[in-house]
């Protein structure tokens, strides 16, 4: 069961399947592990298959939000690694470094 739950992550993060998954899989997964240390929190709450939904589906709630200190540059960088489309996002992780 674990793995159906992956591929559909997968799907909705790569935008097409678990056969696909590329270095922008990896950009995302930083981007939630920074919203969670720039926060205290994750971005989705709920149970699994709502926070899953919600990780495809809904829009990413602004880093400021749970802390207004943050800096913008910061939480602009967040939301672009965690971008719906694949396309949205830094594509390799040495842009993200730049």
């Amino acid at each position: 069961m674990k793995l159906r739950v992956w591929e559909a992550v997968t799907f909705g993060l790569t935008g097409t399947n678990a056969q696909t998954v590329d270095p922008r899989s990896d950009v995302y997964s930083l981007g939630a592990t920074l919203y969670y240390l720039l926060t205290g929190r994750t971005p989705y709450e709920g149970s699994p298959p709502v926070v899953m939904a919600m990780h495809l589906q809904a829009p990413l709630p602004n880093p400021q939000e749970a802390d207004p200190a943050l800096d913008y540059d910061i939480c602009d960088l967040v939301q672009r690694m965690m971008a719906k489309d694949p396309a949205d996002r830094y594509q390799t992780m040495e842009e993200v470094e730049k």
